[in-house]
């Protein structure tokens, strides 16, 4: 018989006090047809990397929901890699007229030579 378990070894362990990513954007309230841009920089010890990929949710009054409207329908497959104290300007996230609202930008980053992920959110809001 075959026996198969897994255990992680991660290839260095993370002091979590050393790992601060900020996430903003160009600004807080943007009109309908306005280009949105993310601003992620690496305030912390360790090298952080990231895909293009992003997720938009919209609050519908109750709940957030995917604005799956405001994505792209194909990512390009890009690694950036960011060490300490670099930063990131996000290509152009066009608002296309959508809805007014509250809205709130989610990305995921990846911290050192690890599969360790944050979520890192950004809420904005979409004005006359």
């Amino acid at each position: 018989d075959l026996i198969f378990s897994y255990i992680r070894v991660p290839f260095f362990d993370i002091d979590l006090s050393k790992v601060k990513i900020m996430l903003m954007l160009n600004k807080n309230n943007y009109h309908r047809y306005d280009t949105v841009r993310y601003i992620i920089i690496n305030l912390g010890g360790y090298t952080i990397s990231f895909g293009e990929p992003y997720e938009i949710y919209y609050f519908n009054g109750t709940s957030w929901i995917l604005a799956d409207w405001l994505l792209p329908e194909v990512w390009v497959l890009i690694l950036n890699s960011l060490g300490p104290g670099g930063y990131y300007v996000s290509g152009e996230i066009h608002l296309n007229g959508t809805p007014l609202g509250k809205y709130k930008l989610v990305k995921t980053v990846y911290v050192g030579h690890t599969d360790d992920e944050f979520k890192l959110e950004v809420d904005f809001n979409v004005i006359e």
